[in-house]
C-alpha cells in the first residue's frame, strides 16, 4: 500500500490521474496476484477499469520523479490545511491511505463479524523487533497507555449520547511481550 499511495500522491501532486498497471505476471508490488488487491481493496477508481486489457498499457515515470514523495501533496489542499491541522503532511497521508484502504463490503462484513470490536476503540501498533535497531528508541508501554486514556476521555466529553462505554483497545504487535505487558498493567 505505501507503493501505491506514492503512486497515488506522485499522480494528485501532478493533477494526473493514477492507473495501477500489473505486470505480466499479474501482480503489482507485493500483491502477487491482481485478483487477490481487488478481493480485498475497492478499485482506486470504478470507472478506471483495464480488467479486460491484456497488453498495451505502459507506465512511465514522470520527469524528475524523485521530486514526489510521500511529503507531497496537491497546492489546493495545501493552503487550507495548513490551518486547520498542526500536522498537514500526516492528515494527508491519512486521506490518501485511508481512501486507498477502502474494503470491499463482503471483507468488511467477515472482518467485522469476526472480531466483534464494538465501538469505540482504540487501535495501538507497537512496533519493537526491527524497529528498534535501527529507526526508534523503546517507549513504555505507560505512555501508550497515557495517550489512550486522554483519547477516551475526549471521546467520552463529545459523545454524550448512549453507548458501550467499554474502553477497548485493538492491539498490533511483533512482540508477545507487549501484550502480557498491557495486561499486567
Amino acid at each position: 500500500m505505501h507503493q501505491i499511495a506514492s503512486c497515488m500522491m506522485t499522480s494528485l501532486s501532478m493533477n494526473r490521474t493514477l492507473l495501477l498497471a500489473y505486470n505480466s505476471r499479474g501482480s503489482f508490488g507485493v500483491f502477487k496476484s491482481r485478483r487477490l488487491h481487488e478481493n480485498i481493496f475497492l478499485p482506486v477508481s470504478p470507472g478506471c477499469n483495464f480488467a479486460n486489457e491484456t497488453d498495451g498499457i505502459a507506465v512511465h515515470r514522470p520527469p524528475k520523479y524523485w521530486e514526489f514523495n510521500m511529503t507531497t501533496f496537491p497546492s489546493f489542499v495545501r493552503k487550507g490545511i495548513n490551518q486547520l491541522h498542526p500536522l498537514p503532511m500526516s492528515w494527508w497521508v491519512g486521506q490518501v491511505m485511508t481512501y486507498l484502504m477502502r474494503l470491499q463490503p463482503d471483507v468488511e462484513e467477515d472482518i467485522n463479524r469476526k472480531l466483534e470490536l464494538g465501538k469505540p476503540y482504540v487501535g495501538l501498533h507497537i512496533r519493537r523487533s526491527d524497529k528498534l535497531l535501527h529507526e526508534a528508541g523503546l517507549h513504555d508501554v505507560d505512555g501508550y497507555m497515557a495517550v489512550v486514556e486522554r483519547w477516551f476521555e475526549k471521546y467520552e466529553t463529545l459523545h454524550t449520547r448512549a453507548y458501550d462505554r467499554r474502553r477497548r483497545v485493538y492491539l498490533a504487535t511483533d512482540d508477545l511481550s507487549v501484550l502480557r505487558e498491557i495486561m499486567e498493567r
